[in-house]
């Protein structure tokens, strides 16, 4: 699956960013929005993500993003708290939603390290509430980290889940 989405939005015309941790975790990266698209576990496919299902093909996922409106590829997204302010523009009536295009898909510039990405994003967005326009800056930087749990010697119990040394 992992690899599949890779290959359907290079083809698309997306650019994609692979980081792979030293354990063999993988994650995909698109600019187009700021998003982690897909984490994967060491040797595994599986997707721990939602993806838009016209991701399943180069074809489907480009008519998606040229269809204009926002291309919600799934994934990790960033937000903006509080969303009263920024996404809905009819307020205070808190209908339609909308997500602002400087947002998300935004114009994400990439830097690329050997173990890490950082996306960056400036613009301008209106706060409905308010009625003023805000301009922001926002950087997010995207690296693997050990695990903090693989350090516990002992069984641990929190409620009802238990947690187990990895």
């Amino acid at each position: 699956m992992i690899e599949r989405l890779r290959h359907n939005l290079t083809d698309a015309g997306k650019a994609i960013e692979l980081l792979t941790a030293p354990d063999g975790m993988r994650l995909l990266a698109l600019p187009f929005g700021g998003r982690v698209l897909a984490l994967s576990a060491p040797g595994s496919e599986v997707n721990f993500f939602w993806t838009h299902a016209a991701l399943a093909s180069a074809e489907t996922a480009r008519v998606m993003y040229a269809s204009g409106g926002w291309p919600n590829s799934g994934g990790a997204r960033t937000g903006l708290a509080p969303e009263i302010d920024f996404f809905y523009p009819a307020y205070p009536a808190q209908s339609p939603y909308v997500v602002p295009a400087p947002l998300d898909p935004g114009a994400y510039r990439v830097t690329r390290a050997t173990a890490s990405i950082q996306f960056a994003n400036s613009g301008v967005l209106r706060s409905y509430r308010s009625s003023v326009d805000v301009a922001f800056h926002l950087t997010q930087d995207i690296e693997f980290t050990e695990n903090p749990l693989s350090a516990l010697t002992e069984e641990y119990s929190a409620g009802e889940v238990d947690i187990h040394p990895v």
